[in-house]
Protein backbone atom coordinates (compact mmCIF):
# COMPACT_ATOMS: atom_id res chain seq x y z
CA UNK A 1 0.00 0.00 0.00
CA UNK A 2 2.98 2.35 0.75
CA UNK A 3 4.45 1.65 -2.37
CA UNK A 4 1.40 2.32 -4.35
CA UNK A 5 1.00 5.96 -2.48
CA UNK A 6 4.88 6.88 -2.65
CA UNK A 7 4.09 6.23 -6.53
CA UNK A 8 1.05 8.38 -6.69
CA UNK A 9 2.35 11.12 -4.99
CA UNK A 10 6.08 11.12 -7.19
CA UNK A 11 4.09 12.23 -10.42
CA UNK A 12 3.41 15.81 -9.98
CA UNK A 13 0.53 17.69 -11.69
CA UNK A 14 2.95 19.77 -13.47
CA UNK A 15 4.68 16.68 -15.18
CA UNK A 16 1.15 15.14 -16.01
CA UNK A 17 0.11 18.46 -17.21
CA UNK A 18 3.39 18.51 -19.05
CA UNK A 19 3.12 14.98 -20.50
CA UNK A 20 -0.52 15.86 -21.82
CA UNK A 21 0.31 19.13 -23.88
CA UNK A 22 3.27 17.16 -25.58
CA UNK A 23 1.49 14.58 -26.31
CA UNK A 24 -0.98 17.22 -28.02
CA UNK A 25 1.26 19.07 -29.42
CA UNK A 26 2.68 15.88 -31.20
CA UNK A 27 -0.74 14.81 -32.14
CA UNK A 28 -1.21 18.29 -33.98
CA UNK A 29 2.46 17.97 -35.88
CA UNK A 30 1.28 14.47 -37.27
CA UNK A 31 -2.38 15.77 -38.51
CA UNK A 32 -0.71 18.53 -40.11
CA UNK A 33 1.89 16.41 -42.24
CA UNK A 34 -1.20 14.37 -42.67
CA UNK A 35 -3.18 16.98 -44.12
CA UNK A 36 0.13 18.49 -46.06
CA UNK A 37 0.65 14.91 -47.54
CA UNK A 38 -3.11 14.82 -48.46
CA UNK A 39 -3.20 18.48 -50.09
CA UNK A 40 0.25 17.47 -51.93
CA UNK A 41 -1.36 14.25 -53.39
CA UNK A 42 -4.65 15.84 -54.30
CA UNK A 43 -3.32 19.05 -56.27
CA UNK A 44 -0.85 16.34 -58.11
CA UNK A 45 -3.74 14.73 -59.51
CA UNK A 46 -5.62 17.72 -60.15
CA UNK A 47 -3.14 19.32 -62.08
CA UNK A 48 -3.20 16.22 -64.34
CA UNK A 49 -4.87 16.56 -67.88
CA UNK A 50 -8.42 14.61 -68.36
CA UNK A 51 -6.55 12.49 -70.96
CA UNK A 52 -3.75 11.65 -68.51
CA UNK A 53 -6.44 10.54 -65.65
CA UNK A 54 -8.53 8.75 -68.64
CA UNK A 55 -5.20 6.63 -69.39
CA UNK A 56 -4.52 5.88 -65.70
CA UNK A 57 -8.49 4.94 -65.21
CA UNK A 58 -9.04 7.41 -63.10
CA UNK A 59 -11.52 9.93 -62.22
CA UNK A 60 -11.92 13.34 -61.24
CA UNK A 61 -14.44 12.43 -58.43
CA UNK A 62 -12.32 9.84 -57.35
CA UNK A 63 -9.35 11.78 -56.90
CA UNK A 64 -9.79 12.95 -53.08
CA UNK A 65 -9.91 9.18 -52.00
CA UNK A 66 -6.92 8.04 -53.89
CA UNK A 67 -5.30 10.91 -52.33
CA UNK A 68 -6.72 10.49 -48.82
CA UNK A 69 -5.11 6.40 -48.88
CA UNK A 70 -1.88 8.03 -50.35
CA UNK A 71 -1.19 10.12 -47.23
CA UNK A 72 -2.43 7.53 -45.30
CA UNK A 73 0.06 5.31 -46.05
CA UNK A 74 2.63 7.94 -45.64
CA UNK A 75 1.36 8.02 -42.53
CA UNK A 76 1.40 4.27 -41.72
CA UNK A 77 5.34 4.73 -43.21
CA UNK A 78 6.15 7.47 -41.00
CA UNK A 79 4.99 5.11 -37.94
CA UNK A 80 6.89 2.15 -38.64
CA UNK A 81 9.96 4.14 -38.51
CA UNK A 82 9.89 5.34 -35.59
Amino acid sequence: MMATMKFAQSASPFAMFFKWLTMKIQAIGRSWLFYRDYMKSVNELRALSDRTLADLRIYRSAIPGIAYESALERERQRQRRS
